[in-house]
């Protein structure tokens, strides 16, 4: 430190506090290690002050460790005064008050990392940041001897704990997203995607019942939204729960009459539940809205659906016919036949995790948006 070698002096605080217990549990190294950052920051800082330069990225690294030593340095001081406590002696912090004033210098340099990073997708670098700047609002190193914050942080926990949501989702850092989601859910603005990460983070996580309640709560507030709706049905049908998924499609040909994949749909569900008479309802309603080139085809199929359902009511099967309902892998296939012949293909775009995030990039600012999915998927 006395050579002003600040480089290899932080190197030889890190090694000794690594390998040695005595230093790792002396509250002194780590201040010292601190003032090597310090400096090692105040290079940079003048670099980019002379424009000059600067290693932006060491600036930024270099301050997250000052930020990582100066809690470090906290922790092991606050064991060795509860231990002094313990034995009946008088215990007074040394350097809480010290390390609170390094490390506020540079809380909007903090933030703007996590920014930095993000604009480059570096989502986990980012998120590191955002992480810390959020957690360390309320570290005790900020609380003076009265009780009261010494921050100047602006109001922000909102748009901070949304940054971290999306950068942790960007770098599939799932329990990071888990964290910050409850808070980030505040942005009514970005309420749709936030809701759609956290039903997507739950399904990586197993958690099957929070997934669930995402999405029906994305469904209730934004049925606009598809992702809520076909994720929803599919998971009831899967699950063999039809007539929830007919709620959920019931609620879409009631607001969207004119979708008539909405109505294709309806009529599956339909079936499902061995309703033909109104699932052939539906399956008109699909006619009607567009009688394209394909109408003689999807006729000939409602016609198949009325032969069926003949085949189920027994009222209407003649003495002398030997017929045997209908099988479920039947009644599939010819949803599966009405579904080709309606030409109900969406094209799904690229959908990765990265992709998801750089589509919300500068977030606070974003729009709501669409997603299209393949509605075939559903049944």
């Amino acid at each position: 430190m006395k050579e002003k070698n600040f480089a290899q002096a932080r190197q030889v605080l890190t090694d000794a506090i690594r390998q040695y217990p005595e230093a790792a549990a002396d509250a002194q190294l780590y201040r010292y290690k601190m003032e090597a950052l310090g400096e090692l920051i105040g290079v940079e800082n003048r670099k980019i002050y002379l424009n000059n330069k600067p290693d932006t990225l060491s600036f930024f690294n270099h301050m997250y460790e000052l930020y990582v030593t100066g809690l470090q340095c906290d922790s092991v001081e606050q064991k060795a005064l509860l231990e002094k406590q313990a034995e009946g002696k008088k215990a007074v912090s040394k350097f809480r008050a010290g390390v609170g004033q390094s490390l506020l210098l540079y809380r909007k340099n903090l933030f703007n990392a996590g920014k930095f990073h993000y604009t480059k997708k570096s989502y986990a670098e980012a998120f590191r940041f955002f992480d810390m700047y959020v957690r360390t609002k309320t570290a005790n190193v900020f609380i003076d001897t009265k009780g009261n914050s010494i921050l100047t942080d602006p109001d922000d926990i909102v748009d901070a704990s949304v940054l971290s949501v999306l950068s942790a989702y960007g770098s599939s850092n799932y329990s990071g997203v888990m964290t910050y989601l409850s808070e980030s859910l505040k942005d009514e603005s970005l309420l749709p995607q936030l809701l759609e990460i956290g039903a997507k983070t739950s399904a990586e996580l197993s958690d099957t019942l929070q997934m669930v309640r995402y999405l029906e709560q994305g469904f209730d507030a934004y049925p606009d939204v598809e992702y809520f709706f076909v994720t929803l049905v599919k998971y009831y049908n899967d699950h063999g729960d039809y007539a929830k998924s007919l709620e959920k499609v019931h609620r879409m040909t009631t607001l969207y009459p004119q979708r008539r994949d909405y109505w294709y749909m309806e009529g599956t569900e339909l079936v499902l539940l061995n309703q033909y008479d109104e699932a052939i309802q539906a399956f008109q309603q699909c006619v009607n809205i567009k009688a394209d080139g394909l109408l003689s085809e999807v006729c000939t199929s409602i016609r198949l659906m009325w032969r069926m359902r003949t085949l189920t009511c027994p009222s209407r099967i003649q003495p002398t016919t030997n017929r045997r309902m209908p099988s479920p892998n039947s009644i599939v296939r010819l949803a599966q036949r009405l579904s080709k012949l309606a030409n109900l293909t969406r094209r799904t775009p690229p959908y990765g995790s990265r992709g998801f995030v750089r589509s919300i990039s500068n977030s606070i600012e974003a729009k709501p948006f669409v997603h299209w999915n393949n509605i075939n998927e559903v049944v």
